[in-house]
């Protein structure tokens, strides 16, 4: 209980701009564990289905070969950057949640200094607190995340190239026959 505690405490501070800052990042770390699982498990399964149903095709190089090959591709494509403008998305509205917060968190606070005056120190100091916090969460959150969206991004082209020249070895021996 102790952690939850502490967890609802830091949530309290923050106020309520940082519970979206929360279900926004569980929503990008969902999508990034999704393409992580996708990239080592699934993805091995599908091109080797598609590469299988290559190597089984006659006339690679026939007009109709050549449209069925360029499908296996948009079909592989499509799969490897499935998800991937959804989590570059999310990173990018992280920190600008995180900065509503703020822009909220200083509104409330020069609204509080207008009617107590700005005699207290402490007070306005912790209304910065509270104002900054959500912006710090959304950057941390919006930062984690950009490295696995640049990976993932990088590995979809690699795979995308190396699919490519697998169907065209594929297609090279019939070619020296």
């Amino acid at each position: 209980m102790t952690l939850y505690n502490s967890l609802l405490s830091f949530m309290a501070q923050g106020g309520p701009v940082l519970w979206a800052v929360a279900v926004t990042s569980l929503l990008l770390w969902l999508c990034i564990f999704e393409r992580g699982f996708f990239y080592r498990f699934e993805y091995p399964k599908a091109r080797s289905a598609k590469v299988q149903a290559w190597q089984q095709l006659t006339n690679h190089d026939s007009p109709p070969g050549r449209a069925i090959r360029q499908q296996f591709l948009c079909d592989l494509s499509l799969l490897l950057h499935a998800r991937l403008k959804l989590i570059n998305t999310l990173i990018m509205l992280c920190p600008l949640i995180g900065l509503t917060g703020t822009v909220t968190g200083m509104i409330s606070l020069f609204d509080s200094i207008a009617i107590n005056g700005n005699s207290e120190i402490k007070a306005i100091s912790a209304g910065i607190y509270r104002a900054i916090l959500p912006t710090l969460a959304g950057l941390v959150t919006g930062l984690s995340g950009y490295y696995f969206a640049m990976r993932f991004n990088q590995k979809a082209q690699l795979q995308e190239l190396l699919l490519a020249e697998d169907l065209v070895a594929c297609t090279q021996p019939e070619q020296q026959r």
